[in-house]
């Protein structure tokens, strides 16, 4: 393990300083410049304090106080817990920090408990940045919140619980001037704290959730869920962004249609407004996570119009044959019920009724088989469940998708497109067609010999795409007439 830097840096209208520490072994130096640059407090503006866990107890039990009358940003690093020794208060001596700073606008506190860091907690703060894995208890978490309602930005990284045999806490906390929310949530009671948080619509929140609990996995995701649902109808965020990191992380991100526009035209920022982060979660774990994502967050799906998938695991150059995670469940989880079986038709959800409100899709770097040929007729590959998932009885498209985008698309080829993919829109765009080109005519015909891993419909159109290929003067559009002809 990397020993950790311990030093101090201090900022001037002059200068910034930067003064490093001695292991603990040799704090009596350390000691000599700690008191050097409180003899200074009258200067600083800023202030970061990464000192040897050994000091911060003797710290704290200063006889005298410092005032910093222009200080405005503070920084205070414990390497472990600060608490324990310090909270022992037998010596009749303060717990909490000696600094005081009247103008402080901006505190950073890890690894300290609120106890010891809360006489910084002042109205006054417009920045908070906290993080400690001291336990804390709901309504102590939100009692303190409650002290700072001119916050502009809150970060908070706590281990929070319910007092045991309480009652929930119900009472809200406002924040009027709210621009940044960053939360970490790792179990409901946390949630819980999300819940309770009044801020202004504008304001940019990130709820990271770690659902390392496999037993708590679902309870996890309830309770944040109301939260995520108002946020998204609140904001009138009807953009939606899935990405895919990995068979441990999957982001979702929730914007606003002109903020989208604005990102394509280069107008303007198109900062997302909520971003929904679920990370940690045990990899074989991965479709129920996506299920539960899908359940908990219905109604804000449901107010989506314009939906990317996107995955960001690399793939070979030669199409993606040589995918780096096979056990994934992306994007195929997102269609299919929670534990579901994805080649069972009835256990797929229809994008009618996922993404109700949905008029555009954009799938970029999506595998839609996982392998090229060899799961050809695999039912439970996502080109299958995606043409399950939009098309109807009669093949027809649903109603509402009026537009498909397909970019960077790994194991698909040019008779997807006029099998299955024309079907799911009125309008549909893919680039890169001629990247499958190495799907040669002897190569598909070996494939269609094997028949009987096919439907008879799968064979028909993987001749008319070979037929199609082989004479230029026989188009799509001339065998479809002929076919309909025929059927008159």
């Amino acid at each position: 393990m990397d020993e950790p830097e311990r030093f101090i840096l201090l900022t001037t209208d002059k200068l910034t300083h930067r003064v490093p520490l001695a292991d603990e072994s040799d704090n009596t130096e350390n000691w000599h410049k700690f008191f050097h640059i409180m003899d200074h407090t009258s200067d600083l503006t800023f202030l970061s304090l990464h000192l040897p866990d050994s000091m911060w107890p003797d710290v704290c039990r200063q006889h005298a106080q410092w005032t910093f009358p222009r200080l405005e940003h503070l920084e205070v690093h414990g390497e472990n817990m600060v608490e324990a020794s310090v909270r022992d208060d037998d010596d009749g001596y303060d717990n909490s920090t000696p600094f005081i700073a009247p103008g402080l606008k901006h505190l950073r506190s890890e690894n300290f408990n609120i106890s010891i860091i809360d006489n910084l907690l002042t109205p006054r703060l417009e920045i908070l940045e906290i993080s400690s894995n001291a336990d804390f208890y709901v309504d102590t978490v939100l009692s303190t919140l409650k002290r700072m309602p001119n916050l502009k930005e809150l970060h908070l990284w706590l281990d929070i619980q319910f007092r045991p045999d309480d009652k929930d806490p119900t009472e809200v906390v406002h924040f009027h001037q709210l621009q940044t929310l960053d939360l970490h949530i790792n179990n409901s009671a946390e949630g819980k704290v999300f819940s309770l948080l009044s801020y202004p619509r504008t304001a940019y929140t990130t709820a990271y959730l770690h659902l390392w609990d496999h037993a708590n996995l679902a309870k996890t995701m309830r309770s944040v869920s109301t939260k995520i649902n108002q946020i998204v109808d609140g904001g009138d965020f009807r953009h939606c962004t899935v990405h895919h990191e990995g068979s441990r992380k999957t982001h979702a991100t929730f914007s606003s249609l002109t903020q989208l526009h604005n990102r394509r035209s280069g107008q303007g920022p198109a900062e997302p407004k909520l971003e929904v982060l679920l990370d940690d979660y045990p990899p074989d774990t991965e479709a129920l996570v996506l299920a539960n994502m899908m359940d908990s967050f219905s109604l804000a799906f449901g107010l989506v119009e314009h939906l990317e998938l996107r995955d960001l695991k690399p793939c070979d150059k030669d199409g993606g044959n040589d995918w780096a995670d096979e056990s994934t469940s992306f994007p195929e989880g997102l269609f299919v019920t929670a534990g579901g079986n994805p080649a069972d038709p009835y256990q797929i959800l229809k994008l009618g009724h996922a993404f109700p409100s949905l008029k555009a899709l954009h799938l970029d770097g999506i595998r839609f088989r996982r392998r090229w040929p060899d799961d050809y007729a695999n039912h439970a590959s996502f080109l299958h469940i995606l043409q399950k998932a939009t098309v109807r009885a009669l093949h027809e498209p649903d109603p509402h998708l009026t537009h498909l985008t397909i970019t960077n698309a790994v194991n698909l080829v040019e008779v997807d497109a006029a099998n299955s993919l024309n079907r799911m829109a009125a309008g549909m765009i893919w680039d890169e067609q001629e990247r499958f080109e190495n799907c040669t005519r002897e190569y598909v015909e070996e494939v269609v010999e094997q028949q009987g891993r096919m439907s008879e419909e799968e064979v028909d159109w993987m001749r008319l795409w070979l037929e199609s290929r082989h004479s230029e003067s026989h188009s799509q559009f001339e065998f479809d007439s002929e076919s309909e002809s025929e059927s008159e």
